[in-house]
């Protein structure tokens, strides 16, 4: 879910990083940002609680690129926020 003209051009990866055997990854991924220029993502998913992800926010065009590893619990998420070095995000077009 894109809540802004920002979160239209960007991309979102996620990463699974576990050691365990998942039989059926079905990750949903909700974007919400509560500070336009500043997102933190929420999800839910299928994955065993404690799973490790890593989810990336990547804007080619004005060279952002942010990380940051989260754990499942309870089949949900939540990132820290997004920023540029602590500033808010270039707006984009």
């Amino acid at each position: 879910m894109y809540r802004s003209g920002l979160l239209k051009t960007l991309w979102l990866g996620v990463a699974l990083l576990t050691s365990e055997a998942v039989n059926a990854i079905e990750p949903h991924i909700a974007l919400f940002a509560d500070a336009p220029l500043r997102p933190v993502m929420h999800g839910a998913t299928k994955l065993p609680d404690g799973t490790t992800l890593m989810l990336s926010l990547l804007r080619p065009a004005s060279g952002y690129m942010g990380q940051t590893k989260v754990r499942v619990a309870s089949g949900h998420f939540v990132s820290e926020r997004f920023s540029a070095n602590g500033n808010p995000l270039n707006p984009g077009e």
